[in-house]
């Protein structure tokens, strides 16, 4: 099941986000963030709202494929790296994922 995220302001997206869920786990596929409005915090609590939700179904393992460059701002929702760096058109990426709890 696929669900999708979005922060709107004045009818414009800023900020997208789709995960998709099988049983207990979910995977967070696309998310992005205009670049004019990076640094506002948009992400974080799309982030925050996201796993918030997701601990509401059910769900107890969350993971995505960051880019390197992005780790701290994953890490700061207790997502910790998992295995070994990889690429993804020349771009170097990390598995990344956290544990929920309820």
């Amino acid at each position: 099941m696929g669900i999708h995220f979005g922060v709107f302001e004045n009818d414009i997206l800023l900020c997208v986000a789709s995960v998709f869920i099988t049983d207990a786990e979910a995977r967070l596929r696309k998310f992005a963030t205009l670049h004019e409005h990076q640094g506002r915090g948009i992400g974080t609590r799309m982030i925050d709202h996201i796993i918030e939700s997701l601990k509401q179904e059910g769900v107890t393992y969350f993971w995505c494929d960051a880019r390197e460059s992005a780790q701290e701002f994953y890490a700061r929702f207790g997502m910790q790296k998992q295995g070994e760096r990889f690429f993804k058109s020349g771009e170097p990426y990390f598995k990344m994922s956290v544990e929920l709890k309820r």
